[in-house]
């Protein structure tokens, strides 16, 4: 059969030939330009990161790798390149049929959440919350869904659909929508387009209009990329003009902020067309006009590495030694060759073109080539119109419902405002992971409840305790046993001086020890559990073992240790964490694959470092009653060693003689419930405010457990 030529856009076919064209190219041509764009996204990462949202301006010059410390011989994973290795493995197991969900399923089993950022760590909290996508990338759910992860994540969909840009779009719009909306969701499609085009066509110009036909030409993203190859055409011999234009435009004027896509695509695009075709000058280009160097010039690196193949890079770029180390992806060996992932991603894409229109005749791939189509609707980041706007508020109080099962399952919430601003907060006022709300949109106060409380049994005690705090105005907070007000107190006054709780208030009467911890990389307060030395004779190739180290620091710099083992004293080959998110019911389970690791050594039982931290300083103390300050004059992170093994990260404020704006209480409800009832913390506006309210805690314990660590007892004067 003849093989007509490749049109990448909508042009009518040569005469004599079929209505869809064809690409014909070796299955040796395939697999090498699979591996240029590999190992170009590899290189590009490994030279942007040292600048990554730091390059100076005017930018310093950037002509080779610069490392901190001793080459490592080997790639160590990051994520360009392996949260689109989850879709690959998602769309091998699942085949060419592959859905949405599918892949977002193999998004949450396979991914490490402390490796993620951005909208993809929002996606994946979002995932293991229950939601499913799209609405894990939807700018309700998730704050960052107009940023960079959908682009650097997506071109692996226009490798295993190579010309087939059509494919290439539709496997990309589905997975950009789990993590992105919008802009973020169209540099996802842009850049599966890019690569898709690449291995028709090598002319940067062509494959640019060829990716723009992807996505609706009135986005931010499309005007940008338009911007930057109007300002080529204008001067196409300086790219530092250009980006200055980018900034004064898209960021400065427009606001798209340094993480965005619609700036870090127009930066792509700027590299590979002041390239001048050249490999060296499109990664240099784009670790050098800053903002997110490691991405810019990894995506920049994988479209040349596709255009030139592998061995059109530049050997002095390959210091990997065909060595790839895997930390982030459960299920898949720590060491893979580089090379060999290639040639993997090569065989699926191949199976990708047989089953999606193309076949395999002999030596070489015939590949439909298709025309880009853009997407059916225009997504807006905000709410335009009222039918919109309706839709949004829809979603918005499904929002605030999930925030709430995320901060605590327990209670259940009503007439209080689902505006966007509510919900789940990061951080306010020292305090992490904050919920709040507004009473509305009926008149009277904003109801967290707790239903069903069952009655006090003799000499028991019910005990609710609160931490809140407001901002600007302030809030009368009150609780009701039964329906029946039996407390309230102002919010928004300031709270005394001072120290007002502790998680270690349980432990009076005893000799603790605090250690001082490492932060690390930390994104949640973590308890640390279970951390045991393995037993004797244990084999690592059967299972996991857990180590006894007494650190708060997260991810693989918990077992750092300088310098070489001691003899007798192996190098860790596998390990276990378990880490319980504070005030979240979810547990995360981070596992090692059981390959040798390079991070610590393991020592007998009888000698178990407390922490791998030069001259631990200890600080002991004794807490004889519940209202007593601790002494920890620097407060900060500590490390809580319990008897048994455990250990567990607190959090101690520095000591103040200044006000606190968090009031801590704790109310005794036993005397309410004599029957079963509904417990319910209400609040409501005071001094012509709103009644925006900000919880640390809402939590019912009874007496026999350990109590919690909001607070203390309010005067009896406030409880009534």
């Amino acid at each position: 059969m003849a093989v007509c030529p490749v049109a990448l856009l909508s042009t009518p076919p040569p005469a004599g030939c079929a209505s869809q064209p064809t690409l014909a190219i070796a299955r040796s041509h395939y697999l090498d330009k699979v591996r240029g764009w590999w190992m170009g996204k590899i290189v590009g990462v490994t030279l942007g990161g040292p600048y990554e949202f730091s390059m100076p301006w005017p930018p310093r010059e950037v002509t080779g790798y610069v490392f901190d410390s001793p080459q490592a011989g080997y790639f160590g994973d990051n994520d360009d390149l392996y949260v689109g290795m989850t879709y690959l493995l998602a769309l091998d197991r699942r085949g060419p049929s592959l859905t949405q969900g599918q892949m977002a399923e193999e998004f949450l089993r396979r991914l490490e959440p402390r490796r993620l950022w951005l909208a993809n760590l929002r996606a994946y909290m979002n995932l293991a919350a229950g939601l499913g996508p799209p609405k894990t990338g939807h700018p309700v759910f998730n704050e960052w869904s107009w940023s960079i992860d959908a682009q650097i994540d997506n071109d692996v969909w226009g490798v295993v659909c190579p010309g087939m840009i059509d494919t290439a779009r539709e496997y990309a719009d589905m997975a950009s929508h789990i993590t992105n909306y919008a802009d973020g969701a169209y540099g996802g499609v842009f850049a599966a387009a890019l690569a898709s085009a690449a291995f028709a066509e090598s002319d940067i110009g062509a494959l640019i209009q060829a990716a723009l036909a992807t996505i609706p030409a009135g986005c931010d993203y499309a005007g940008a990329v338009r911007d930057v190859v109007e300002w080529h055409r204008q001067n196409p011999g300086d790219w530092k003009a250009a980006r200055g234009k980018i900034k004064a435009k898209w960021q400065d004027e427009r606001g798209h902020r340094q993480e965005s896509a619609v700036l870090n695509g127009a930066a792509v695009v700027m590299a590979l067309l002041y390239s001048g075709g050249d490999f060296d000058t499109a990664i240099r280009i784009a670790a050098m006009a800053g903002w997110d160097t490691d991405c810019n010039a990894s995506t920049a690196g994988g479209v040349m590495g596709i255009i030139r193949g592998v061995e059109g890079i530049p050997a002095r770029w390959d210091i990997f030694n065909d060595r790839y180390k895997n930390i982030s992806i459960r299920g898949l060996p720590m060491w893979m060759s580089i090379s060999g992932i290639a040639a993997k991603i090569a065989a699926l894409g191949e199976k990708t073109v047989a089953a999606r229109g193309g076949r395999i005749e002999g030596g070489r791939l015939v590949i439909p080539v298709q025309t880009p189509l853009p997407p059916s609707r225009a997504e807006a980041p905000s709410p335009v119109g009222p039918r919109r706007e309706a839709e949004w508020n829809d979603l918005r109080g499904e929002k605030l419902a999930l925030d709430l099962r995320l901060w605590n399952p327990d209670l259940a919430i009503s007439n209080c405002l689902a505006d966007g601003a509510t919900g789940l907060l990061r951080e306010f006022k020292g305090k992490r992971h904050v919920f709040k709300t507004v009473p509305g949109p009926a008149p009277g106060p904003c109801v967290m409840a707790i239903n069903r409380v069952a009655p006090a049994q003799p000499g028991e005690e019910i005990v609710l305790e609160i931490s809140a705090c407001a901002a600007g105005a302030p809030w009368d907070l009150a609780v009701a046993a039964g329906g029946k007000e039996v407390a309230r107190i102002r919010i928004g006054e300031e709270a005394p001086p001072g120290l007002r709780a502790t998680s270690i208030a349980p432990r009076r009467g005893e000799d603790i020890v605090l250690y001082v911890a490492e932060d690390g990389s930390t994104y949640f307060d973590e308890g640390l559990t279970r951390l045991a030395q393995p037993s004797e004779g244990y084999d690592p190739s059967r299972r996991p073992a857990p180590l006894r180290i007494r650190s708060a620091q997260n991810n693989v710099n918990l077992f750092k240790y300088p310098g070489v083992c001691p003899p007798g004293r192996p190098e860790i080959r596998s390990y276990f964490i378990e880490v319980e998110w504070t005030d979240s019911p979810y547990t995360v389970i981070w596992l090692s694959p059981g390959d040798p690791h390079p991070y610590g050594c393991y020592w007998p039982k009888e000698y178990v470092p407390d922490l791998p931290l030069p001259d631990p300083k200890p600080i002991k103390l004794r807490i004889r009653s519940e209202d007593e300050l601790p002494s920890v004059p620097e407060g900060g992170k500590y490390l809580l060693a319990h008897d048994d093994g455990r250990a567990t990260v607190i959090f101690l404020p520095r000591i103040s003689t200044e006000p606190m704006p968090w009031h801590t209480a704790r109310f005794d409800l036993a005397p309410y419930l004599k029957s079963e009832k509904s417990v319910e913390v209400r609040s409501f506006p005071a001094a012509g405010g709103r009644g925006g309210a900000y919880w640390g805690c809402v939590r019912l314990s009874r007496r026999q457990a350990a109590p919690g660590r909001c607070g203390h007892a309010p005067s009896a004067r406030r409880q009534r």
